[in-house]
C-alpha cells in the first residue's frame, strides 16, 4: 500500500500475542536505503484499561512495541539501530497513579525531544 511517500511493509492488525511469527519478504524484496526511514507503529486498545496507566515492558500484561529487522548485505557503518523514548524523570516509568488526561499531558511534556 502506498500513500504519498509512505509504503507499508507489514500490517499485523490485530496482533495476536500467542501467534507471533517471523515474516519473510519475497521477490521483489523491499529496497531500503539511507534516504529511507523505517517506522514501527503500534496501537494499543485501552478499552478495558482506561482508568489505569499502560506500562511498557516485557511482561504479557505490559505494552510491547518492538520489531527485529534483519538485513543483507552487511553494512559495516551500520552497527546498531535503536529508538525508544527517553524520559527526563525516570520516576515516570514506574508511575502507579490513576491515569488522567492531566497526567498524560504531564508525561508527554516530560519526554525528551
Amino acid at each position: 500500500e502506498k500513500n504519498n511517500n509512505f509504503s507499508r511493509l507489514i500490517d499485523q492488525n490485530p496482533f495476536k500475542f500467542h501467534q507471533q511469527e517471523m515474516i519473510y519478504f519475497h521477490e521483489p524484496y523491499p529496497q531500503i536505503n539511507s534516504a529511507n526511514e523505517l517506522s514501527l507503529i503500534c496501537y494499543y486498545s485501552t478499552q478495558n484499561d482506561h482508568l489505569k496507566g499502560i506500562y511498557g515492558g516485557y511482561d504479557s500484561n505490559n505494552e510491547m512495541c518492538q520489531a527485529f529487522i534483519y538485513y543483507y548485505p552487511k553494512v559495516e557503518s551500520f552497527p546498531l539501530c535503536l529508538s525508544l523514548p527517553v524520559y527526563k524523570n525516570k520516576h515516570l516509568m514506574n508511575n502507579k497513579r490513576n491515569w488522567t488526561n492531566k497526567l498524560s499531558l504531564y508525561i508527554k511534556d516530560e519526554l525528551e525531544s
